[in-house]
């Protein structure tokens, strides 16, 4: 449901993602007084979710990408959801390759863990950073690694107790934000005061590289990062010359 959607976007955007995310209530978009990279994100979405429930399961997903088959999403969500549900575990949605990519990172993943709603989940067994050509032709061939499109479910508790475990400086910031929450005072005040002195680190350094309990679902849906300009010519029409345009 729409109450239960919220958006973290940085102050300098947050007029215009207001303009675009219309149907989110208000106090669901959220605006960081500064970007502090998306382990602070993370811990902040799973302050505010657990403020409203200690034990929610939430996803997090990264804006900035296109997907067209919401049918298989939505699928492929609720399964990562009910794994999230069944254990204490940290779940990633894998893409699967259909391209040596350099610019992703990848997931080697290790045996199959579980299945929910008849998709199967394996247990991870590396990250592994943006790899040049040959490796990243070597990933492709061998089945074993998906990209990593920064997509994961979980718990609050999973999350607070990877942070207070690996990232004990992040999380005693994320505690006064918490504390703040939890006696009800206006979210602004607390992010203004507390947000410039997080630690500025990825969640998948902070936390993911560094947990065992880490696992993989292979994704059934299309997906693009459309990080660089070519990527525009795969999502509308061209004409009869092969030529994208907009405008």
């Amino acid at each position: 449901p729409v109450k239960n959607i919220f958006v973290i976007t940085s102050a300098v955007q947050e007029k215009a993602v207001r303009e675009v995310c219309k149907g989110i209530p208000s106090g669901n978009i959220i605006a960081e007084p500064m970007g502090r990279d998306t382990a602070a994100a993370v811990g902040l979405a799973a302050a505010i979710v657990g403020a409203r429930d200690p034990q929610g399961v939430f996803a997090v997903l990264p804006a900035d990408h296109v997907i067209h088959d919401n049918k298989a999403y939505d699928a492929d969500l609720a399964a990562a959801f009910a794994a999230a549900e069944a254990a204490p575990v940290m779940v990633t949605i894998g893409i699967t390759p259909t391209e040596p990519a350099t610019g992703f990172g990848y997931i080697q993943r290790g045996e199959k863990w579980r299945s929910f709603n008849r998709r199967p989940v394996s247990r991870v067994k590396r990250f592994v950073e943006k790899p040049k050509q040959a490796v990243a032709e070597k990933y492709l061939v061998s089945g074993d690694y998906l990209w990593n499109a920064g997509m994961f479910v979980w718990s609050v508790p999973v999350v607070e107790t990877a942070l207070a475990q690996h990232a004990p400086k992040l999380d005693a910031g994320l505690k006064k934000i918490r504390a703040s929450l939890a006696q009800k005072r206006p979210l602004a005040a607390v992010m203004k005061r507390v947000y410039p002195t997080l630690e500025k680190i990825s969640v998948d350094y902070a936390l993911l590289e560094k947990s065992t309990n880490v696992v993989v679902l292979p994704s059934s849906f299309d997906w693009d990062d459309v990080g660089a300009w070519p990527a525009v010519c795969k999502h509308f029409k061209a004409d009869k010359a092969g030529n994208v345009s907009r405008g």
